[in-house]
């Protein structure tokens, strides 16, 4: 079987979006190379460790949704043994640095992850997270560009997301962050429970539901307002929803997703705001198309250079 897709098999498993045909399929495939010997292809017994902690983190994971779900010992049995093979070392693991997680997401898709302690993560298009193998006893997470957590109780162990300049701290609760380096703004959102957001050793807000901080990085300032949470993580919901933003931040999103540069012929065209709502599966022609009868913009595609040309009049 080719090996590529059993590698996808092996990350959609282990991030529990795997069909139960393509669990099958997963499952036949390591019946067949149970008795073949497998290559350990972690270096030192530190690393071999991690891998061990972790392994341990999802069987007990595993086995707490049985309880509830009548999820198969036999499945958990062959998941552990399964994670241990050559293949999934090899995917699972081999993106690490400097002995972290290391996740990242390229355009066009949105991925759900499932942490160690079962929390879970949708990480948005062209975004990457970061953690400790041992997650369990130290669940800090840097993100870079957008995600949005579900995050398990646990009054010991503190769930805090670190992005540029902000630290956003939980206990148990559901929230947005979107913190791309070249955005001049870091956004959270909070849509159950409540947030502590924080600059350094410094307090900026507490949030809870339907409340969201905008922090300005350039002039380090922050400001606090109700928001519609559900706006904020529409994304998950296959959304490229835009509620006044301005053209620049617009252009962002979509090169994030579709991964052409969009360039602007006229610079006073980046601060014009629109309201615009797309479903992300359309295909970038048929977005622009779309943009330009409701800006009267002209957008021009060049598919060689993967670039994007803007041009009109700038906003009154």
């Amino acid at each position: 079987m080719d090996p590529e897709y059993i590698k996808q098999l092996i990350a959609k498993y282990a991030e529990q979006s795997a069909s139960p045909e393509e669990v099958d399929t997963l499952m036949d495939w390591y019946r067949k190379e149970s008795n073949k010997s497998a290559t350990w292809f972690v270096e030192s017994e530190q690393e071999k460790e991690h891998v061990y902690k972790r392994m341990l983190y999802r069987l007990k994971a595993d086995i707490s949704r049985s309880e509830k779900n009548t999820f198969s010992w036999l499945k958990v049995a062959a998941a552990i043994l399964l994670l241990l093979s050559a293949s999934v070392l090899t995917y699972y693991f081999a993106s690490k640095s400097d002995s972290y997680v290391l996740i990242t997401n390229s355009h066009g898709q949105i991925r759900q992850i499932t942490l160690p302690d079962s929390s879970r993560v949708w990480l948005n298009s062209a975004s990457t997270i970061e953690y400790d193998p041992a997650f369990m006893e130290n669940r800090d997470i840097k993100l870079e560009g957008e995600a949005y957590f579900e995050v398990e109780p646990d009054k010991r162990h503190p769930f805090t997301v670190h992005t540029q300049k902000l630290n956003t701290t939980v206990l148990g609760t559901s929230f947005n962050i979107k913190s791309f380096s070249d955005d001049n703004f870091i956004d959270v959102s909070v849509a159950h429970g409540k947030v502590s957001v924080g600059e350094s050793n410094r307090q900026l807000a507490l949030l809870t539901h339907n409340k969201a901080l905008r922090y300005d990085k350039q002039h380090n300032k922050a400001e606090e307002y109700s928001s519609d949470s559900t706006e904020f993580s529409s994304w998950r919901e296959g959304k490229l929803q835009f509620s006044g933003e301005a053209m620049i931040e617009i252009t962002k999103t979509l090169e994030r997703w579709y991964g052409y540069t969009f360039v602007f012929d006229n610079n006073n065209l980046k601060p014009c705001r629109y309201y615009m709502n797309f479903d992300n599966y359309l295909p970038l022609d048929t977005i622009i198309g779309l943009m330009q009868q409701i800006t009267n913009l002209k957008f021009t595609i060049n598919n060689t250079s993967k670039s994007v040309i803007i041009t009109g009049d700038a906003c009154s």
